[in-house]
């Protein structure tokens, strides 16, 4: 006989022929089985210990089978049990056969529906299932039996630990679960393309998150073209530069912008390693990971735009402490602030408290060009900014509700910004208005910068205000001491005239300035001294007591001034006279001095001036000034005439006495006379 292990099937068929032949052999069919010419007990003999062998090789091949297997009759009892079974189960076969399949496996009476002996009686066919018992897992593989006419007689069935196996993958699918979540928890997604013929990109596979950042599916991102349908515009540069450099076999790090499903802007760091193949002459996969580093970027923004407004805000206190003035200023401000917010155009409107309106006091862009006029508070954007002390931002200025009716046409369109007030001391003294072109608007941050600049203004504004009227009060109280000085020094009242409308000119900031003296007899006021005249026409001015302004400050001892000579009423009837001097406001203070009117102080500006308390204060102190001068001087003038007289009335005295005494004695007549004149 052949060494070779006879297979399963084989000791299956050998077994049922040697069933088959002694179930002929008790109904008597020897004949048919060893034939006639045989001696019977041989032939019986041989077929026995044959069917022994078979059934031993049958069974050692049955027990060394590392799977339990039953074989099962049609009633699902358990007809023959190997020894693996007996291992699985904690069983010995006896104890095992006879029983159904389900008792040893579930120590249940009735069977699962689903089990798969039931469906293979049912079926005809190979029924399976993975079964958990106890804290081991089998495989059970239910193989129907049929007889010749495709009748069930009954089952192999078969159970394989598969608890190996399912502890792997179970151990894999923790895996790949906590992989899952930890992609979906962090930002990354890894990613990998096979590159075909032609430089195309087929994916191969990418990671959850990659749905988590740009809000797209990988099927829909496949649909909308690939990736490069979601590149940035302004980055497409960069991703074509990131493709060549991949596609050429070198790795790349690269940065750009993505537009996720929601229209919000991503910014990704993509990690690219082509793989190259030498065969091939090129790339054909390429890995990566992509990282969001949008949160990154947005803090290096802020920390930019921080250091931006640091430097404005810097830049902006530098050249104001520098500033001696703020016209000097407000050109620097705006500037500084125009350049911090990358801006063209730009205003400052000044709130001027005699006028009680709105002026620009410096202009960029735009602005410029518009030439508006003095505004008042509560009118346009500007003057509701100063009334309310609040920002207003507008999309749109040439659409927005607030704009004036009369600068609405004039303003171009598509460009917006934002107006903030300018405060000094928690008054609002200002606004500063900012203009973007469309379709960049004013951020909320860059609004907050804006009126960090403005707080900055205020101040400045503040200090050189402080600073003004220090620099004024110093200059007021110099040409006050230069007064006091000539009127000490020159006993001419003329030259004092003089001297005290030039120191006072600078301090009142006056173009011109004028005095009229009164003469008590013709009751006439009429031209003394004048400074910052062009012509000499105003020496001519002469007026009778309550005549225009001068003759009526001098007749009710009161100040008058106006803002704008050509309203002044009754009119300024010397403006035909002085037509020449192009004269636009006028003051007239009278000079009294012990009660007795001397004379008129007038000041002229060829701007119109708005003369406020302080100015008014120091013109009247100028005007006393000038009251004491005069006095000074006509007071001198009548000493020196007294001295005059008397020395006149000494020297008569003396001669009449000479006189006397010549008469007296003839032989000394003409000698007193004589020694007088020498």
């Amino acid at each position: 006989m052949s060494d070779k292990k006879p297979s399963y099937d084989e000791l299956k068929r050998r077994l049922e022929q040697a069933e088959a032949t002694l179930a002929a052999l008790y109904r008597g069919e020897v004949d048919l089985i060893i034939g006639r010419a045989e001696p019977l007990v041989v032939r019986f003999k041989s077929l026995v210990e044959e069917n022994e062998r078979l059934g031993r090789h049958w069974q050692a091949t049955f027990d060394a089978a590392n799977d339990a297997i039953w074989v099962l009759d049609p009633e699902h009892r358990i007809l023959q049990s190997n020894q693996t079974a007996e291992r699985f189960f904690g069983k010995p076969r006896q104890e095992m056969i006879g029983r159904h399949c389900w008792e040893i496996v579930h120590g249940n009476t009735e069977p699962m529906p689903e089990y798969p002996a039931l469906r293979a009686k049912h079926s005809l066919r190979r029924e399976s299932m993975e079964l958990q018992v106890g804290d081991r897992w089998f495989e059970v593989t239910v193989d129907p039996i049929l007889d010749g006419d495709g009748n069930y007689t009954g089952a192999v069935h078969i159970m394989s630990d598969i608890t190996e196996r399912k502890r792997a993958e179970d151990t894999l699918r923790e895996s790949e679960e906590r992989y899952r979540r930890i992609s979906d928890l962090i930002t990354d997604y890894a990613y990998a393309f096979r590159v075909e013929e032609g430089n195309k990109l087929a994916r191969e596979w990418v990671t959850d998150s990659f749905t988590r950042i740009t809000g797209y599916t990988p099927q829909e991102m496949d649909e909308r073209g690939g990736w490069s349908s979601i590149i940035h515009p302004d980055d497409m540069p960069i991703a074509l530069a990131r493709a060549r450099r991949l596609f050429g076999g070198e790795n790349d790090v690269s940065e750009f912008r993505i537009i996720r499903k929601d229209g919000k802007i991503c910014w990704l760091r993509d990690h690219g390693q082509p793989v190259w193949d030498e065969t091939q002459g090129r790339v054909v996969r390429i890995y990566g990971a992509a990282k969001d580093i949008t949160e990154r970027k947005q803090a290096q923004d802020e920390i930019r735009r921080r250091a931006s407004e640091l430097e404005a805000v810097h830049k902006v206190s530098t050249a104001l402490r520098a500033a001696q003035s703020a016209e000097e200023a407000l050109p620097i401000l705006l500037d500084e602030t125009l350049a911090a917010l990358q801006a063209e155009s730009g205003v400052i409107w000044l709130y001027e408290p005699p006028r009680g309106e709105l002026r620009a006091a410096a202009t960029r862009g735009w602005f410029h060009d518009l030439g508006e006029p003095p505004i008042q508070p509560g009118e346009g954007i500007a003057g509701t900014v100063f009334s309310s002390g609040e920002t207003h931002v507008s999309a749109e200025f040439a659409a927005d509700p607030l704009t004036r009716a009369s600068v609405r046409e004039r303003v171009p369109s598509g460009w917006g910004g934002a107006c903030v007030p300018i405060r000094s001391a928690a008054e609002v003294i200002g606004v500063l208005l900012v203009s973007i072109r469309a379709p960049r608007q004013i951020t909320p941050k860059e609004t907050k910068v804006l009126e960090a600049l403005a707080e900055i203004a205020g101040a400045a504004l503040h200090r050189l205000s402080l600073h003004d009227e220090a620099l004024r009060r110093v200059r007021q109280l110099q040409a006050l001491q230069t007064i006091d000085r000539a009127i000490t020094a020159a006993p001419d009242s003329r030259v004092t005239l003089t001297v005290l409308l030039e120191q006072a000119l600078a301090p009142l900031g006056a173009d011109a300035a004028g005095v009229l003296l009164f003469d008590s007899h013709t009751l006439t006021l009429e031209y003394a001294a004048g400074c910052g005249f062009r012509g000499r026409r105003y020496e001519r001015s002469r007026l009778r007591l309550g005549e225009g302004q001068a003759g009526l400050a001098a007749l009710e001892r009161r100040t008058i001034c106006a803002a704008d000579i050509a309203q002044l009423e009754p009119p300024f009837i010397r403006l035909p006279l002085l037509a020449g001097e192009e004269l636009a406001s006028y003051a007239v203070a009278p000079l009294i001095a012990k009660g007795q009117l001397l004379g008129v102080l007038e000041a002229f500006h060829r701007a119109p001036f708005e003369h406020s308390r302080d100015w008014l204060r120091f013109f009247e102190t100028i005007a006393n000034q000038a009251a004491i001068a005069i006095d000074n001087a006509r007071l001198f003038e009548g000493l020196q005439r007294s001295n005059l007289e008397l020395s006149l009335a000494y020297d008569a005295t003396i001669e009449g006495w000479a006189r006397a005494l010549e008469l007296r004695d003839q032989e000394t007549e003409g000698h007193t006379r004589r020694v007088t004149d020498l």
